[in-house]
C-alpha cells in the first residue's frame, strides 16, 4: 500500500518539475512584465496604418487568454516588412525573430521533426475551434467572436495562422499591411502548450 502513495507522490513531483507546466523563473527578474508585450517590434515608430491595426488588435485582447494547459496572454507583433507576401516557412519566420517563446523555454524541440512541427491554417479553421460555445467559456467564445471580425475588418483576406512546435505551439496571426509603399507584418502571438 505505501507503494502506491510514492507512487503519487513522484507523479505529483514530477509535474511540478515538468519545466512546461511549471516554468522555472529567471534570476534577476523581479518586475512583473506589462500586460502588453510587444514581440518583433520595432525601435522605429511605423506608420499610421499599421499602428492603427495594432492600436485595434490590442483593445481587443486585453483580457483573452488562448486556453490550454497553461493559459497565455496574446501579444502584439508589429514590425517592418520588405515583401509583398506574408512569411512562408518556419524559417521566415525565425529569420524574422517572430519565433519568441513565453515559457522560458529558450528552445524549439530539439527532436522535433520541423517540417512536421509546422503548420499553416485560415482564420476560419483556427477560429473555429476557439469560438465553441458552451457554458464554461461563453464571454471567452464571443470576445473571439469580435476578434475574429476585427482581424477581418483590419486585414482582409491576407492573413495567415501559422502553428510551430509540437509540445509548446507558437501561435502566430499575422497580416500584411500596406499604406504608401509602405509595409509591415501586424497580428498576436500566443502559445498553446499540448503535453
Amino acid at each position: 500500500m505505501a507503494n502506491n502513495g510514492d507512487n503519487g507522490n513522484n507523479s505529483f513531483l514530477a509535474m511540478l518539475n515538468n519545466p512546461v507546466i511549471n516554468p522555472p523563473k529567471q534570476q534577476g527578474s523581479s518586475q512583473q512584465q506589462p500586460s502588453t508585450t510587444h514581440i518583433a517590434q520595432s525601435s522605429a515608430p511605423l506608420f499610421p496604418a499599421a499602428q492603427h491595426c495594432q492600436d485595434k488588435l490590442q483593445a481587443c485582447t486585453k483580457d483573452l487568454y488562448l486556453i490550454s494547459e497553461t493559459d497565455a496572454p496574446w501579444q502584439n507583433v508589429l514590425m517592418p516588412w520588405s515583401s509583398n507576401e506574408l512569411p512562408d516557412g518556419r524559417q521566415a519566420l525565425d529569420d524574422a525573430g517572430l519565433l519568441v517563446r513565453n515559457t522560458h523555454i529558450d528552445q524549439f524541440e530539439a527532436d522535433g521533426d520541423e517540417e512536421n512541427d509546422f503548420k499553416v491554417e485560415t482564420l476560419g479553421t483556427f477560429f473555429d475551434r476557439l469560438m465553441k460555445d458552451n457554458d464554461n467559456n461563453k464571454a471567452q467564445a464571443d470576445q473571439y467572436t469580435i476578434l475574429l471580425e476585427q482581424i477581418k475588418q483590419l486585414l482582409g483576406d491576407n492573413v495567415n495562422v501559422y502553428l510551430v512546435g509540437s509540445r509548446v505551439v507558437t501561435v502566430l496571426i499575422l497580416g500584411l499591411v500596406q499604406d504608401s509603399g509602405m509595409k509591415a507584418l501586424v497580428g498576436l502571438q500566443s502559445e498553446l502548450v499540448e503535453t
